[in-house]
């Protein structure tokens, strides 16, 4: 029975071979790459290329969309076509655990991404979240599972040592006997047990966004003491100058 790896090889394989010029080169990454994959987990596909021209990128991302249209599994799809000097001063995506589906080869040449490298990305991402007035005023349940799970990875790093590859990775490392760890795992299980496209109830919101001040909290214990390697400390310090603590107000 053909798996989703497959029907992605068989729909970009021409988009690879039309952008052979540039040396793209597609990848799965993600929970599906890892086996790990839900019923509403995301599709994550990346493309790497050889010059820094944005008319390249547009045109090539452009053409997979067109292409992935024909996909026969229904789902979110997460694509993205970046430059590959720009992915490896910051890889976001791990190679080494992605799935090669058409094109160049790029794990073969460029170098793993490092702990700190990781490290760094996976602060940029929560700076990113923090950056939204309504971090966790989020009607659909999928999106802010997405959101706790990032902040399970940041906290699983800063306290267990560890660069998560996945959300249930990143709970699996979170100490049982914690407060805010226990807390963190029981808000993520609530939350994919929720019909999708379900209303997220106003108390479940606010469970989220008291538990990203306590990561808040964690994070600036370390960047202020110095705990974490220089890229990290300055994502860390530029997720916390971005965050906006949540206050209730109260009858």
């Amino acid at each position: 029975m053909p798996t989703i790896s497959d029907d992605l090889r068989e729909l970009l394989q021409p988009v690879a071979e039309q952008y052979a010029s540039i040396r793209l080169g597609l990848f799965l990454h993600g929970s599906h790459a890892r086996g790990e994959a839900g019923p509403r987990s995301d599709v994550d596909v990346i493309g790497l290329y050889a010059t820094d021209r944005d008319e390249d990128r547009t045109a090539a991302e452009h053409t997979c969309f067109e292409a992935l249209e024909a996909r026969p599994w229904p789902g979110p799809l997460d694509l993205k076509i970046i430059p590959a000097e720009q992915f490896a001063a910051n890889p976001w995506v791990d190679l080494r655990t992605a799935r090669w589906l058409a094109g160049e080869p790029w794990q073969q040449t460029l170098s793993p991404r490092t702990p700190d490298q990781a490290g760094r990305e996976s602060l940029g991402v929560l700076a990113v979240h923090f950056e939204d007035d309504e971090f966790a005023q989020q009607d659909d349940a999928h999106e802010l599972g997405k959101r706790v799970g990032r902040l399970c990875s940041v906290l699983a790093s800063l306290i267990a040592g560890i660069v998560p590859q996945s959300a249930g990775e990143a709970v699996g490392a979170l100490p049982p006997d914690t407060r805010l760890g226990a807390e963190l795992r029981e808000l993520r299980a609530v939350l994919t047990e929720l019909p999708a496209n379900s209303r997220v109830p106003d108390d479940l919101s606010h469970r989220v966004r008291r538990a990203a001040d306590d990561v808040a909290a964690v994070l600036r214990v370390h960047v202020e003491r110095g705990l974490l390697g220089p890229s990290c400390t300055a994502a860390g310090a530029r997720a916390l100058a971005v965050h906006r603590p949540f206050v209730q107000a109260r009858p």
